[in-house]
């Protein structure tokens, strides 16, 4: 989940309380000696001389006074305790100024919308405290939505964000969307961050179509991020709609997004599963000579076997014959080249690759011998199959096999 943790609206609170404070005597609501004495205690915060703003604050609001006074007293008090990075003592200075129900409407939805966001940045910093405070600041949200017509694009992804902290995701989808809406409506770009957190609110849903129309429109505002690209694929792959899934994936490459071994053994693996394999032996064929795939016999049997698929068995055998010098103890790409001479009737080069084989490491040797005294009697050298057949004959599971074909022999013998 992606949630900006950042302290972005304190200026904005700090702005706030000092313009309230400001206004105050301009409403000659404050006494000309309240006024004064607030303004000491502005300029003292001014020239960061937090501590004698604080000492004075605490003296002041240590008396009684107006339920006005007092509560303008109170919003610089929270504004001292921000700057001193006090969010507690911010918390509750606000909360005294909100409960003296003193200040304009529209002051006192300021208030509830700040506490708001300090009790989801204490949450974000206090973990035993995290879901309470999570939840009074949604609370307080709810609260400050009653009051209000106008949201901006940015306090709707505020409340989202919430909403997402607490898991709710489609009061957080429902939130964003609006944020969106209301960027767009004023001909502004929405943020790709709000993107974001719709896509990973609809993914813990898994509403995966919602998640890649969402991604479609991202990748339209922002293209040059291929990481949208290959978390699209993943969706589409996800849904079971493999060729959308190849054609991001494959528009991605043609935009040169794919530069690392990974992203493009996936984008083979994706040809090889839409059954477009002559597209996987271009694409791995030249990674593989340029060396961004790296030459391992991994990777070159994934060549052989997308041109075995593309029934290319020329090319095929040739990358078996490769990758047999690689390995040369084993004998399993021989075994594996011979059987492709077998498809292709090639039986004297079939021969001499299970030959080759018969003396390596095999999985199963006695299917070897089978094979090549089948291949030595189509090539019509019969003593060669006999010696074959009957040593594939002492193996159990070739035994009865072997046999007839060794009875076969003597017939044409005869």
């Amino acid at each position: 989940m992606i949630i900006n943790k950042q302290i972005s609206w304190i200026p904005g609170i700090l702005f706030f309380l000092l313009l309230i404070s400001a206004e105050a005597n301009a409403a000659g609501t404050l006494s000309e000696r309240n006024y004064k004495k607030l303004q000491t205690i502005h300029k003292l915060i001014e020239k960061n001389q937090l501590a004698q703003a604080k000492k004075q604050l605490d003296q002041f609001l240590s008396k009684k006074h107006t339920a006005y006074t007092q509560a303008i007293f109170l919003q610089t008090a929270a504004h001292v305790a921000l700057e001193q990075i006090r969010y507690d003592k911010a918390i509750t200075y606000l909360e005294q100024a909100d409960s003296l129900k003193a200040l304009p409407d529209f002051v006192s939805q300021n208030i509830i919308y700040n506490l708001a966001q300090l009790y989801f940045q204490r949450a974000s910093e206090e973990k035993k405290t995290a879901k309470s405070d999570l939840n009074i600041s949604l609370k307080m949200l709810v609260r400050w939505l009653d009051g209000n017509t106008r949201v901006s694009s940015e306090q709707h992804i505020f409340i989202a964000t919430v909403y997402a902290r607490l898991k709710k995701y489609q009061s957080t989808i429902k939130h964003v969307n609006r944020a969106i809406k209301l960027s767009q409506k004023n001909a502004k770009k929405p943020k790709e961050s709000w993107y974001q957190l719709l896509i990973s609110s609809h993914l813990e849903q898994k509403q995966y179509k919602q998640a890649i129309n969402a991604y479609k429109i991202v990748i339209k505002l922002y293209p040059g991020n291929k990481s949208y690209w290959k978390q699209l694929s993943g969706l589409y792959l996800q849904t079971n709609e493999i060729h959308q899934a190849l054609a991001v994936l494959e528009l991605a490459n043609k935009q040169g997004m794919l530069s690392t071994e990974k992203e493009l053994l996936r984008l083979a693996n994706l040809y090889l599963y839409a059954n477009i394999p002559l597209s996987a032996t271009t694409l791995l064929q030249k990674n593989l000579d340029s060396g961004i795939i790296q030459p391992t016999i991994k990777n070159w049997l994934k060549l052989s076997d997308a041109w075995i698929m593309a029934q290319e068995y020329t090319q095929a055998i040739e990358i078996l014959k490769h990758i047999a010098q690689l390995d040369e103890l084993n004998g399993q790409y021989q075994f594996r080249a011979g059987r492709l001479y077998m498809e292709q009737a090639k039986w004297l080069m079939a021969y001499q690759q299970f030959k080759l084989a018969q003396n390596k490491k095999l999985s199963d040797p006695g299917q070897n011998f089978l094979l090549q005294g089948i291949s030595a009697y189509y090539a019509k050298m019969p003593e060669k199959a006999q010696k074959a057949f009957e040593k594939a004959s002492k193996f159990k599971k070739y035994k009865d096999k072997s046999e007839l074909w060794l009875e076969q022999l003597d017939f044409y013998a005869q």
